[in-house]
C-alpha cells in the first residue's frame, strides 16, 4: 500500500494540443498517441523532452517538468515544412500528379508538398500532356493556373451524291470524299456544295484528338424546261447561252418539237426565243425542284423589208415572197403580196446582202 502511494505521488499529467490536430506524441522518445491527449504515468520528479511531429511539418521540441501533481499543459502549433498549390486548369477535371504520385483532379488544393524541387504533372484525355517543375519553400501557398492544349483531331467528309465541294470555315478544302487532319479541337463551320443541289451547312464539334465521320446528303434542286416554238427554226438563248433551235418533224404542226433543257436550277430564269423575221419573245420561267416546265412560245412576224425593186413606176420596198422567171411576188406591206412582173423591173437590190 505505502509502495503505491509513492508511485502516485512521483507521476505527473501532461496534456498536450496541437495545430493542426493529429500530430505523434513523443516523449523521451516514446511515443504516446496523437494529440490532443491527456498523458499520465511519467515521472514527476524528473525533467522530459517532448516532440510533436506530423508529416510536412516541422518537428516542435518541448522540455519541462513537473512541479508536484500541478498537470503541465504544452499547446504548439505547428510550422509547415512543406508547401500548399492550388491547380487548377482550363478545362477542368485534369489528373493532377506531384512527384509521381496521383493527388486529384484539378481544380485541386495540394497539401504536404515537400519543399524544395517537385513535379507537377497534368493530364486529360484529348489534351497534350503538362509537365512542369516547381521550387517550394517551407509554408509557401502558390497558384497554378494550366491552359491545355487539345490534341489535333481528325474529320472526314463525305456527300450522297458522291464529289461536293467542301469549305471548313469559309476556306475551300477539296472535292469529297476527303479527310482533314491535324485539326484543333473546337467548333467548326462545314459547307457542302454540289451543282444542281441545295448547299447545306453544319457547326461541327471537333474534341481534342477526336476523329470524326460527317456524310452530307444533298438535296437535289433541279428541274427540266420543254420549250416549244412557233413556227419552228427559232433559237433557244437561255440564262444567255444559245442552246440551239428548234425543229419539226410534223410540217402540218403548229409548233415545234420539244426543246429539252434539262438539270435546271430551281428559280427564275430567262427564256429568249428568236427568229429571223420574228419579234424577239422573252419570258422568265420559275424552275421547281423535281418538275417539268413548259413554254409554248408563238412568234410574231416581224415586217423587215429584203429586197427593194426599182419598176418604171419607181422603187418598191418589201419582203421577197416568190421569185419566179416571169413575177417577183413581194409583201408590200404586212399581210398585203402583190406580183411585179420581171420585164417592168430595172433593178433588184437585197438588202440582206443575199
Amino acid at each position: 500500500m505505502h509502495l503505491i502511494l509513492a508511485i502516485l505521488a512521483t507521476s505527473g499529467l501532461l496534456l498536450v494540443k496541437s495545430e493542426p490536430s493529429g500530430a505523434n506524441i513523443i516523449v523521451d522518445s516514446v511515443s504516446n498517441g496523437e494529440t490532443p491527449r491527456l498523458v499520465t504515468g511519467l515521472d514527476a520528479d524528473i525533467p522530459h523532452k517532448l516532440i510533436l511531429r506530423k508529416a510536412g511539418y516541422r518537428d516542435a521540441e518541448v522540455r519541462f517538468k513537473f512541479n508536484g501533481r500541478v498537470p503541465v499543459c504544452v499547446s504548439e502549433k505547428l510550422v509547415l515544412d512543406s508547401g500548399i498549390i492550388q491547380i487548377n486548369t482550363e478545362p477542368q477535371g485534369a489528373e493532377v500528379t506531384v512527384n509521381g504520385v496521383v493527388r486529384g483532379k484539378s481544380p485541386l488544393l495540394v497539401r504536404d508538398v515537400p519543399k524544395g524541387r517537385s513535379t507537377v504533372k497534368i493530364k486529360l484525355d484529348g489534351f497534350k500532356d503538362v509537365v512542369e517543375g516547381i521550387s517550394v519553400n517551407a509554408g509557401d501557398e502558390q497558384t497554378l493556373n494550366f491552359v491545355l492544349s487539345g490534341l489535333p483531331g481528325t474529320l472526314a467528309l463525305s456527300s450522297v451524291p458522291h464529289g461536293a465541294r467542301f469549305y471548313l470555315n469559309g476556306v475551300p478544302k477539296g472535292q469529297g470524299p476527303l479527310v482533314l487532319a491535324g485539326l484543333d479541337p473546337g467548333e467548326y463551320e462545314v459547307r457542302a456544295e454540289l451543282d444542281g443541289y441545295d448547299p447545306e451547312t453544319r457547326r461541327i464539334s471537333l474534341d481534342g484528338g477526336g476523329a470524326k465521320s460527317e456524310e452530307f446528303i444533298l438535296v437535289n434542286n433541279q428541274g427540266r424546261l420543254e420549250v416549244r416554238t412557233s413556227p419552228a427554226g427559232a433559237s433557244v438563248i437561255f440564262d444567255g447561252v444559245n442552246l440551239g433551235t428548234t425543229v419539226t418533224h410534223d410540217e402540218m404542226s403548229e409548233f415545234s418539237d420539244v426543246f429539252h433543257i434539262n438539270n435546271v436550277a430551281s428559280g427564275e430564269h430567262t427564256l429568249v426565243v428568236r427568229k429571223d423575221g420574228y419579234g424577239e419573245s422573252v419570258r422568265h420561267p420559275r424552275i421547281k425542284t423535281g418538275k417539268t416546265s413548259k413554254a409554248n412560245v408563238r412568234l410574231k412576224r416581224a415586217f423587215v423589208p429584203n429586197v427593194e425593186i426599182t419598176t418604171l413606176n419607181g422603187k418598191v420596198r418589201g419582203v421577197l415572197v416568190r421569185n419566179s422567171p416571169e413575177y417577183m411576188e413581194i409583201e408590200v406591206s404586212m399581210g398585203v403580196v402583190r406580183p411585179f412582173p420581171k420585164s417592168d423591173i430595172r433593178k433588184v437590190e437585197y438588202l440582206d446582202g443575199k
